[in-house]
């Protein structure tokens, strides 16, 4: 009989389902079973990483090493809201003393190609002729594909040397593919510590990460490169996901910015990459963005907001985080991100200019969560012309 942790008294809840490219079929749903419970959100990202500790059967072991990585992860609160979302990223198994990890599964590649300049040698005369930077032929590995997703990778090898008989880009490509298609697994084990209850620990990240696993190129053969506002690329770079399973095509929660910048994409970068880009250019009016993923993966990119919605006094013995104007309190796994909030009692309240000139206001970067009461707040210094200097360089975004 598995004794109810504090997490399962609370009433949080963690859902489990097979991978989102296999189905996202339900798998099992733990809450007695979760020794400790742990989530990050981030103004960026939002669901950021979590960490879950299961302490299971020792005959749920096996299933978790050979099919644990990757799966769906949906954590719900008491009153059943979805507080967290995103994948197993890696897994560690252990029992007595003997240990396990798998993954992570980012560092998988199935699609891989390597970006080089050729030198090629005559075989009769040694004779080099450098070549210009080029690409080799994509190769994909599609059975690791239908198991994990497509997770593209591009190798930057330099000068590869070419022959009759050898291609050093070829060659790197396929060693690659040997030793990344598949997650890596590694084991240890600890003598005479008396050993440990069999334990499956998570480390999860959000769906943001997945727009690390593509590569976005937009190429025009011609000088008219033309231009676009920001949010119309947002959505072009997120509708290009090869993993159709995974992000939602419900794109209400891209805001309109008139802002600008280049269709066309040559530099092999990540999908990750330019949209982090994005969101740092801001807009016009030197306004700060923000991106990430919420429920159901739904894509949000908005301006910061500019008026609190949560309320903080230092002198409050229980030490809580309320509704703005209110004594509402707000449990710790419901404080968003991407929102300000304002000490109350330790200064007479100030309401010169905009939120950014009130020092009682902060702006709430990241919290981390940690079941049942716990949360660490980080505080964002943000300045309007730091992004006005961003917008500048939106030529290469």
């Amino acid at each position: 009989m598995t004794v109810p942790s504090s997490v399962s008294a609370l009433g949080l809840s963690v859902g489990l389902f097979q991978p989102l490219v296999l189905g996202g079929a339900y798998v099992d749903n733990y809450s007695d079973e979760v020794v400790s419970y742990t989530h990050e959100l981030a103004a960026d990202n939002f669901y950021n990483s979590a960490e879950i500790v299961l302490q299971l059967r020792d005959i749920d072991l096996t299933e978790w090493l050979l099919s644990g990585l990757g799966r769906h992860v949906r954590v719900k609160s008491p009153s059943q809201a979805i507080i967290w979302e995103g994948f197993v990223d890696s897994l560690t198994v252990s029992y007595g003393g003997k240990v396990y990890t798998v993954g992570p599964l980012s560092d998988i590649g199935n699609r891989v190609y390597v970006t080089h300049t050729p030198l090629y040698v005559a075989s009769s005369t040694g004779f080099q002729t450098r070549g210009t930077s080029t690409e080799s032929a994509v190769v994909n590995d599609t059975t690791s594909q239908a198991l994990y997703g497509i997770i593209e990778k591009n190798l930057m090898a330099g000068e590869c040397i070419i022959t009759a008989t050898l291609n050093e880009a070829s060659n790197l490509r396929a060693a690659f593919l040997a030793e990344n298609t598949y997650p890596k697994v590694q084991g240890s084990y600890s003598f005479g510590g008396g050993g440990s209850a069999a334990e499956v620990t998570l480390n999860c990240l959000g769906y943001w990460k997945w727009l690390d696993f593509y590569i976005y190129n937009f190429r025009i053969n011609n000088t008219s490169f033309g231009y676009v506002n920001l949010n119309t690329k947002v959505q072009t770079v997120l509708a290009a996901n090869p993993n159709t399973a995974i992000f939602s095509t419900d794109y209400s929660g891209l805001s309109a910015n008139t802002a600008v910048g280049c269709k066309q994409e040559q530099n092999n970068r990540t999908a990750l990459a330019i949209i982090k880009g994005i969101t740092a250019a801001g807009d016009p009016s030197g306004n700060r963005w923000l991106f990430g993923f919420g429920e159901g993966r739904k894509a949000y990119y908005k301006p910061i907001p500019t008026t609190p919605v949560y309320e903080y006094k230092v002198y409050d013995n229980e030490q809580r985080m309320t509704v703005y104007g209110s004594d509402t309190p707000i449990s710790p796994w419901d404080i968003a991100p991407g929102q300000w909030y304002e000490t109350t009692d330790t200064l007479k309240p100030i309401t010169r200019g905009s939120i950014y000139s009130i020092p009682t206001a902060a702006f709430i970067e990241s919290i981390k969560y940690v079941a049942p009461y716990g949360f660490d707040l980080t505080e964002g210094k943000w300045s309007k012309i730091g992004q006005m200097l961003n917008m500048k360089g939106l030529g290469s975004i």
